[in-house]
């Protein structure tokens, strides 16, 4: 298959002229951009770790929110069935 990491309609743009600065500027920053996600999902894990502490930041706030909200932090008095 075709490697995803060359990208040939990009190399005629940035040599194109010496005055298309900005497009070799941006060129560089994708590339410089890329090689850093290539890096850090080469440590996944940590990745994986700080997503899912993110998530579960988030995920406590709302139940914590929630019960809060519906005053849930102590249990519902006693009914009499009878």
């Amino acid at each position: 298959g075709r490697d995803s990491r060359q990208h040939p309609e990009l190399a005629p743009a940035a040599t194109s002229s010496p005055a298309n600065d900005g497009g070799q500027e941006l060129t560089m920053f994708f590339s410089l951009v890329r090689n850093e996600l290539e890096k850090t999902w080469r440590s996944r894990w940590i990745v994986f770790a700080v997503v899912g502490g993110i998530f579960i930041l988030i995920a406590g706030g709302l139940y914590t929110y929630y019960v809060f909200s519906q005053h849930r932090w102590s249990p519902p008095p006693a009914v009499a069935w009878q």
